[in-house]
């Protein structure tokens, strides 16, 4: 029998990195997160720790009734989590070896991929009604530059950006190493820019016109300091806008009528400038 403080270390080892020792109570918790019931959780760890027994011996170290175990053991043979063989008139279960959990995620990571078209035709399909959605803080506003990047390298539609890139280039200078990748992937879409702001967005402006790229057009407008530190990336019927000063957050809009506005407005300033 495994001792069981060492087991708490070593169990989970295969399953989460080994920072996390966990408790028995803590990897219960982390079993029924990942899709396990609270009893089958228990079953498997509790089998983890005996390494072979009877029905009855796994009852009586999970502290469950044996009705219920039998149930619960038929479950996680059908999750391949469970093995059983016969000596002689009994069965003796085992468990199996806790990489099978990582096959069940995956298997269940593909499903979803699978499920993901189905779900996102759902998700637009009702018309004339706009999206909004809203991510707070710094992790939210990546998760929003994601999107807008996949979006671009669809090659379906223009990029327009309008915006303040010195704060970008101060505080999320990875955001705009991928976004001169993106860049350099482009061969359909095609962006246009038009970038505000002190000094150093004026001088990024001039460095990325030194060195043009055949599907992006840049320009700079002097906002003399009137507009706030936001950016605004229009494509598709969707419009991102993002917050980036005091208060640190992005509003994604999804609205034809709402775009095809700030499209005009976009194109006025652009042949202004």
């Amino acid at each position: 029998m495994i001792n069981k403080k060492h087991f708490c270390v070593k169990i989970l080892d295969i399953i989460f990195p080994k920072e996390y020792a966990l408790c028995m109570e803590e990897q219960l918790k982390a079993l029924t997160q990942i899709g396990l019931t609270q009893k089958q959780a228990i079953v498997y760890t509790t089998l983890l720790e005996l390494g072979e027994a009877k029905m009855l011996h796994i009852a009586k170290q999970a502290k469950l009734k044996r009705p219920t175990v039998y149930l619960v053991i038929d479950e996680l043979i059908q999750l391949s989590l469970v093995s059983v063989i016969e000596k002689g008139k009994k069965k003796i279960y085992s468990a199996v070896h806790p990489n099978r959990i990582t096959e069940i995620l995956e298997s269940r990571k593909q499903q979803y991929q699978e499920l993901l078209p189905d779900l996102l035709a759902r998700y637009g399909s009702i018309r004339g009604k706009p999206k909004v959605q809203m991510l707070e803080g710094i992790q939210g506003i990546k998760q929003a530059y994601q999107e807008a990047y996949a979006l671009l390298k669809e090659g379906k539609n223009e990029g327009l950006w309008f915006g303040n890139i010195s704060f970008l280039l101060e505080h999320f200078p990875l955001v705009i190493k991928e976004y001169d990748s993106v860049l350099n992937s482009l061969k359909e879409s095609r962006i246009r820019e038009l970038i505000i702001g002190d000094e150093k967005s004026e001088a990024w402006v001039q460095k990325m016109q030194k060195n043009p790229k055949p599907q992006h057009f840049i320009k700079y407008f002097n906002d003399e300091g009137q507009c706030g530190i936001t950016d605004q990336f229009i494509i598709g019927n969707k419009i991102m806008l993002f917050s980036m000063n005091k208060e640190i957050f992005t509003l994604i809009i999804e609205s034809e009528e709402i775009v095809k506005t700030q499209k005009f407005l976009f194109d006025r300033i652009w042949n202004s400038v």
